[in-house]
């Protein structure tokens, strides 16, 4: 599996229009982790090729909170991240995600690309395509799975 992940495009789709344009001949996932998650599924006509996945944060309706999949025996938990209060701790996702035995833990919501280790689960917010925070750093993140296992990924500027 490779995946172009984002978050939080909040309706302004030049961003993500530009990443799928450079990116859909080299993944085959892309995920978006909320707050207008409906800004990927309006582009899936023109990229039938993908599989889009999404999740739901604090500025989308109908659409799961919190999405599970597995790719080459790796559990990847996604979550947009403000059900978890994110902005204040990671322990309530952390928790989550060791509950849930995840291999990888992809969340959004504050705007801030973070990418780190924690007894043996990845976490990674790619940031935010459209409306960077403190950083400033407008970003987007790469994740691939091999057929054995191996997990790499980054994140990455616009």
């Amino acid at each position: 599996m490779k995946a172009l992940v984002v978050s939080d495009t909040h309706g302004k789709l030049r961003g993500l229009e530009q990443l799928l344009q450079r990116y859909s001949p080299l993944v085959n996932t892309v995920i978006h982790l909320g707050d207008y998650c409906r800004d990927l599924l309006g582009l899936k006509a023109s990229y039938p090729g993908l599989d889009m996945i999404t999740v739901a944060g604090a500025m989308d309706f109908g659409h799961e909170t919190i999405v599970e999949r597995t790719a080459h025996g790796r559990k990847i938990l996604m979550v947009h991240g403000h059900m978890h209060n994110v902005k204040e701790s990671m322990s309530t996702l952390t928790n989550l995600a060791y509950r849930e035995n995840a291999n990888v833990c992809l969340f959004g919501h504050t705007h801030l690309q973070t990418m780190y280790e924690d007894e043996g689960i990845l976490f990674m917010n790619p940031g935010s395509v459209t409306e960077p925070r403190a950083s400033r750093i407008i970003g987007y993140g790469l994740l691939e799975i091999s057929a054995d296992g191996k997990l790499r990924a980054e994140v990455l500027p616009l």
